[in-house]
């Protein structure tokens, strides 16, 4: 299967925000995988370190990551704001 990932940016007056698509394998049962610490979608890997390192910084930093699962996407969304990366943080 096609994997395809999309990435928007965008923001307001007071934040930044990152939008992140991203396709996945629908028998896996991302959902829960993305509230445990590790989990990883790679058969045989040592990694799933990505979105715990996102929202460690992210939490840092002020802002929120939120996510969805849907039809074999996943949508993770940031907003970071403005002033923490412009030298506040």
């Amino acid at each position: 299967e096609e994997k395809r990932v999309g990435l928007k940016v965008s923001g307001d007056s007071d934040k930044y925000i990152f939008d992140v698509t991203n396709t996945f394998d629908p028998d896996i049962d991302l959902d829960s995988g993305l509230k445990s610490e590790g989990f990883t979608t790679k058969v045989g890997s040592k990694g799933g370190q990505g979105v715990a390192i996102i929202r460690k910084t992210v939490r840092r930093l002020q802002g929120t990551v939120n996510y969805a699962v849907d039809d074999g996407f996943c949508h993770l969304r940031i907003e970071m704001p403005k002033d923490a990366l412009e030298g506040g943080a």
